[in-house]
């Protein structure tokens, strides 16, 4: 990557899972993100999406009884796009060295 970029990749990943009566269906969700540094670092911006090519994620739950069987199915709209703007004030990440007392006089010898 060229220098002050950033590029980040997330995804979750549920399985199929056994339920006391039944099962849920698996679902997948993920993200992608792109960062660039301005000004030595001290802006950031960055652009990230949600699963931006589905429109809705879906997840069924299917429940079985002795004279029926039952299936619910949720959808999830989450599909998002994100700009986010970083500005950095001031030096507070920077050390700043302390001034202290070594008391190296009251060490013994034998001490260390």
């Amino acid at each position: 990557m060229p220098r002050h970029y950033t590029v980040q990749a997330f995804g979750d990943y549920d399985s199929w899972a056994v339920t006391l009566q039944g099962h849920q269906t698996d679902w997948f969700y993920y993200s992608l993100a792109a960062k660039k540094e301005f000004l030595k670092t001290r802006i950031t911006l960055g652009l990230s999406t949600i699963n931006p090519f589905v429109a809705s994620v879906s997840r069924s739950e299917v429940v079985f009884a002795s004279s029926s069987t039952s299936m619910m199915t949720s959808q999830y709209f989450n599909r998002a796009f994100k700009v986010t703007l970083n500005w950095k004030f001031g030096d507070s990440g920077k050390q700043h060295s302390r001034k202290g007392v070594d008391n190296s006089d009251l060490k013994s010898s034998g001490e260390r």
